[in-house]
């Protein structure tokens, strides 16, 4: 058998005796195995059920790309610190509504900056399209593993 030297031992028992492990990666639950016939896409821990998708590469379909727009985000974080600012300028002419408004004004500022901040934070997702099943969604910088894709697709 020629398996791989780096093939990790959950995988070594779907890869078949002349297959080859080029390339893993791990994005959000999945771990991705490339050898140089098939793709496999392995997720499940020891508390969740395990699934396994195997698809060769002439039955990946389409790759799809999607970063979403920061903007709706933004605007809403802004929004958040203005009503902060909005709601300490009513209230303060009373000492104890003053109060109040300090406390809400703080939560509504960290709230605004914290979308703000995740808004640009956000990681693309990839959706793998296998012909016969539904899309698997993957978030993570796997550019290098649609490249192995697409050159395996030409072959």
């Amino acid at each position: 058998m020629e398996y791989s030297e780096n093939a990790p031992s959950e995988i070594l028992p779907f890869l078949t005796s002349d297959e080859k492990l080029l390339k893993t990666e791990k994005s959000n639950d999945w771990g991705i195995y490339l050898t140089n016939k098939r793709v496999l896409l392995k997720r499940g821990g020891m508390f969740s059920g395990k699934e396994l998708v195997e698809a060769s590469y002439r039955h990946i379909s389409s790759i799809e790309y999607k970063k979403k727009n920061p903007l709706p985000s933004i605007i809403a974080g802004v929004v958040c610190i203005i009503l902060a600012f909005v709601i300490n300028y009513m209230f303060s002419q009373t000492r104890i509504l003053s109060l109040v408004s300090i406390g809400v004004s703080a939560i509504l500022i960290i709230v605004g900056l914290a979308v703000i901040i995740l808004a640009f934070l956000k990681k693309p997702t990839f959706k793998i399209h296998i012909v016969g099943r539904k899309p698997i969604t993957l978030s993570s910088k796997i550019e290098e593993i649609i490249r192995i894709v697409r050159e395996h697709q030409e072959k």
